[in-house]
């Protein structure tokens, strides 16, 4: 509301105070969505890599799983690592090891070769049915957040495989 003294038009003061008190209500509101939208494209943008992370990890086991020979599956060190022979003879071993246990590696005829890293501490699992010839392969990958305050995140793995005769 506007009021006219001689020849001048204004704002009392209490309608400059109630206008500053709303936009700074809204301004404060829509801050808060900006920021809630900024952090949730950070976490995408940490995360999109993950599945493609895990499903060439997946594909390189199964792959060499697939080769092997039902007869020659065990599992050396517990649920942490299988071990088979392949259809060239070869021998293929799959575990979780390192400094911090955190890359999982494939070990064929004696030589070491890293397929992952980032992998949560003692989550690589094999499960290994002998009346099925099944094994049941599940990992998870640990990712750091670090545009979110550190934050981790824990993405789980699981796929099964038919291991022929």
């Amino acid at each position: 509301m506007m009021r006219r003294v001689g020849k001048r038009a204004g704002f009392t003061l209490i309608e400059m105070v109630i206008t500053i008190t709303l936009l700074g209500i809204l301004m404060s509101a829509g801050g808060s969505m900006l920021a809630d939208a900024y952090r949730a494209y950070l976490s995408s943008m940490h995360l999109t890599p993950i599945p493609s992370q895990a499903k060439a990890i997946m594909e390189r086991m199964i792959r060499e799983l697939r080769g092997g020979t039902a007869s020659t599956v065990t599992q050396p060190s517990g649920s942490g690592s299988i071990q088979f022979t392949n259809d060239q003879s070869a021998t293929v071993n799959f575990n979780q090891s390192g400094a911090s246990a955190t890359t999982i590696y494939m070990i064929l005829s004696g030589t070491s070769n890293a397929l992952a890293e980032n992998i949560k501490q003692n989550s690589l699992s094999f499960t290994w049915n002998s009346t099925l010839k099944l094994v049941t392969i599940s990992f998870t990958i640990q990712k750091t957040l670090s545009g979110l305050g550190g934050s981790t995140v824990d993405v789980p793995f699981r796929t099964s495989v038919f291991v022929r005769n």
